[in-house]
C-alpha cells in the first residue's frame, strides 16, 4: 500500500525530474533533502521505506533523539542554526552541515572536530536576500573570511548554502540563487583550481524550481512532502 507520504514524495521526485530534464541536467547532478523537522518517527519511516536516505534537522535536541533511534543508514544533514555551545554534539553525527553562518562557527566545528580526530563536511551559509531575518554572512564579509577558512583543518568545505527572499517575486528569488552560483564560481577560480567546490545547497518547498535551474546541488523540501508542521 502506497502511503500519502510516499505518494508526495514521488511527486516530487518527479516534477523534480521534469525540471533537470527541462534544464539539461542530471538526476545524479541533485540531492533531495526531506526536511523532517516537528514530524515524528513513523512519519520519517514512511518516506524512509520508499529507499529515501536525504533528511534535514535544524533543532540540535529533536536530531539527536531522531538519529539516537531511527535507522544507521539515514544521512543526516543540519540545515538550522547552530549555536557555537552544541557544536560539539552533532560532530560525527552529521553527514553534512549547511547552516555555518559565521567564521566562528567554522572555527569551533574545526577545533572540535580535531579533538576527537575527525574532519566534518560543512557548508557556508552566504546571505544572499540581504534580509536580517536571514542568517548567514553576506558574499563581501565572506570574502573578507575566505583565507582564514582555508587554514581551518578539521573541516572540509563541500560548498554554499542559502535561503532566498520571502517573496513571490520569482525573480528576486532567481536573483538570489543565482547570486550563490556567481559566488561559488568565483570562490573556485580564485582557491580552488585544482578541487573545485561543487554542492549548492539552495530552494524549499516554494521554490526549489527556480533553485534546480540555477544549478542547485542540495534542495531542501518539507512541507511538499509531510504536508504542513506544527511546532
Amino acid at each position: 500500500m502506497v502511503t500519502k507520504i510516499a505518494n508526495n514524495l514521488e511527486k516530487v521526485k518527479k516534477n523534480i525530474d521534469d525540471i533537470l530534464k527541462k534544464n539539461g541536467r542530471s538526476a545524479k547532478d541533485i540531492a533531495l533533502i526531506c526536511v523532517s523537522k516537528f514530524q515524528d518517527k513513523d512519519k520519517i519511516l514512511e518516506a524512509y521505506e520508499t529507499s529515501h536516505r536525504d533528511f534535514g534537522e535544524n533543532r540540535v535536541q529533536e536530531f539527536l533523539e531522531k538519529q539516537s533511534f531511527l535507522p544507521k543508514d539515514i544521512r543526516w544533514h543540519f540545515i538550522g542554526t547552530l549555536q557555537k555551545n552544541k557544536v560539539r554534539k552533532v560532530i560525527g553525527k552529521c553527514f553534512l552541515i549547511h547552516s555555518v553562518d559565521s567564521f566562528e562557527l567554522a572555527e569551533k566545528i574545526s577545533n572540535v572536530s580535531l579533538e576527537v580526530k575527525l574532519k566534518t563536511q560543512i557548508l557556508i551559509q552566504v546571505n544572499t536576500s540581504s534580509e536580517s531575518s536571514k542568517n548567514g554572512l553576506s558574499r563581501t564579509c565572506w570574502e573578507k573570511h575566505w583565507e582564514k577558512l582555508l587554514d581551518l583543518k578539521g573541516v572540509e568545505i563541500q560548498g554554499l548554502m542559502t535561503i532566498a527572499s520571502n517573496t513571490a517575486d520569482q525573480k528576486i528569488v532567481k536573483e538570489n540563487f543565482k547570486a550563490l552560483k556567481e559566488f561559488l564560481k568565483e570562490l573556485n577560480l580564485k582557491y580552488y583550481r585544482e578541487n573545485p567546490m561543487k554542492q549548492l545547497s539552495m530552494g524549499m518547498s516554494g521554490d526549489y524550481e527556480q533553485a534546480i535551474e540555477e544549478g542547485a546541488s542540495y534542495i531542501r523540501v518539507g512541507s511538499n512532502i509531510f504536508g504542513l508542521r506544527c511546532s
